[in-house]
């Protein structure tokens, strides 16, 4: 079972980090806003995910998006902001459900 990484822009994944089946990760993103603008060039961004980081199954980690250390990512989460340390997030979008 496959998972995800388009790494148009830059993806950092650090030790001890665990995925799940279906995990997407996108590092980049279009101008949107007008008809026509996603016939635009891709905008490079950034994924930073920590260490000792858990996500879960069919997880979308969005562009622009840094993953504290230690941190659980819930499975079918779509995360687009950016997840502290020691927390456990969950839903769409992922918002923070308990702090460790």
């Amino acid at each position: 079972v496959a998972s995800f990484i388009e790494a148009f822009g830059v993806v950092k994944i650090g030790s001890g980090v665990l995925m799940g089946p279906h995990v997407r990760i996108f590092s980049s993103t279009h101008e949107y806003g007008r008809p026509g603008d996603l016939l635009k060039p891709l905008k490079a961004g950034f994924v930073n995910i920590g260490n000792d980081v858990w996500i879960g199954a069919g997880a979308v980690v969005a562009t622009n998006v840094s993953i504290g250390d230690n941190s659980v990512i819930g499975a079918n989460a779509f995360v687009n902001s950016d997840v502290p340390s020691n927390c456990v997030v969950g839903g769409v979008p992922a918002r923070i459900i308990k702090r460790l």
